[in-house]
């Protein structure tokens, strides 16, 4: 009997969605970002772990901070793409 797997609505893995969350709280709080700043930054950061894009043009004092983790964000997106890939094919 074949387990039934869902389907995350996130294009990562729940592992490293949570790890980038994370490193974006604490490196804000480290650097003592404003209130409106941080989950306007952190509402971003989600937005682009789901679809894969920004629909809103955040301000620039946002973009700059998500500009910080997008590398690693997508570096994320292409580690669990290819993961699906290869589990897919199995």
């Amino acid at each position: 009997m074949k387990a039934i797997q869902k389907k995350s609505t996130c294009l990562v893995s729940d592992r490293a969605y949570r790890a980038i969350i994370t490193n974006c709280i604490n490196v804000m709080t480290e650097k003592n970002v404003s209130a409106d700043i941080f989950m306007a930054v952190i509402m971003a950061v989600k937005e682009y772990l789901e679809t894969g894009r920004l629909e809103h043009r955040p301000i620039n004092r946002v973009r700059n901070i998500f500009d910080l983790f997008r590398a690693d964000i997508d570096l994320a997106i292409r580690r669990a793409t290819s993961a699906r890939k290869a589990a897919a094919t199995r």
